[in-house]
């Protein structure tokens, strides 16, 4: 959950690895290591990017608005 948290903010939001250590109480280079892995596992995975709507469960809807409440 984290590495997921950790790309939407990166992504998404656009915070540096700085930026995306603090939100999540990490040291940086932790932060950068979890965002190169999670990368390569969505590369190696070959995860499809669906629509949202269709794919919505509790995991994922918590996680997202995880990532929601860091932004603001």
């Amino acid at each position: 959950e984290k590495a997921q948290i950790a790309l939407i903010l990166k992504t998404l939001a656009g915070f540096t690895v700085t930026e995306v250590a603090a939100a999540l109480y990490l040291n940086e280079d932790a932060t950068a290591k979890m965002l190169v892995r999670a990368r390569q596992q969505l590369r190696d995975d070959k995860t499809p990017f669906l629509d949202p709507y269709i794919l919505v469960n509790e995991r994922r809807t918590q996680t997202v608005l995880h990532a929601i409440y860091l932004i603001f």
